[in-house]
């Protein structure tokens, strides 16, 4: 940890990190609250050092270098949020992801893993007009993301609009279009819409991609 550092909370944070890795281990019933406890302490650190310089940390992708932790805060924050949505705890969800983004300026990192959590808790929590007010909104702010496209047509599944499903589909699914890691979630989408339409030639070539994409990773 940086001797520049002010905030007092920083100990707690990294102590907090390692109760929540021995929880897991040990006492699964304290997981969900130690993870919470971790991210108020964390955002609460933040805001401290803050008081003394108003843009100190201001990307998330800043956060883990410039405290000199041993640990990736992105990473942390994805098991934060991982263990939340296997808990089903949707609405903390919801809560902590919005404390996330106003607390950082996300010019240089994307904000589109984050939206795509906010819009599943939303379906999960049934608040289907809302996940799909919010959805349409994120698709037309961000045209060219790829999570967004994906949101939307995992929901339209949901609700069994499929003809609005397909026309997201289709339209970011070209056929020079490859499945990366900016893509893969659209294709998985895409693959369950066409496996809910009994589309069998479109899932068989987008299964083909996810396979080839799957054998790269490996």
């Amino acid at each position: 940890m940086k001797e520049s550092l002010k905030s007092t909370l920083w100990p707690k944070v990294s102590d907090q990190i390692r109760k929540c890795h021995l929880s897991q281990l040990d006492n699964k019933d304290l997981v969900t609250e130690e993870w919470i406890v971790t991210f108020d302490f964390l955002l609460a650190a933040i805001k401290e050092e803050r008081k003394i310089n108003s843009v100190y940390f201001a990307e998330l992708s800043d956060l883990t270098e410039e405290t000199g932790f041993e640990y990736s805060f992105k990473d942390i924050l994805e098991e934060y949020f991982d263990h939340l949505e296997e808990k089903n705890e949707w609405q903390a969800v919801i809560d902590s992801v919005n404390e996330l983004l106003n607390a950082f300026v996300w010019k240089k990192t994307s904000i589109s893993e984050y939206y795509f959590r906010i819009g599943n808790a939303l379906m999960n929590l049934e608040k289907y007009d809302e996940a799909l007010e919010f959805g349409k909104k994120w698709l037309k702010d961000y045209p060219n993301d790829y999570y967004a496209a994906a949101s939307n047509v995992f929901l339209l599944v949901k609700l069994n609009k499929y003809e609005e499903a397909e026309k997201i589909t289709e339209k970011y699914l070209d056929d020079n279009l490859i499945c990366d890691s900016k893509t893969d979630t659209f294709f998985m989408a895409a693959y369950l819409l066409y496996e809910k339409t009994n589309n069998s030639y479109a899932k068989e070539r987008v299964a083909k991609m996810i396979s080839l994409y799957n054998e790269m990773v490996k």
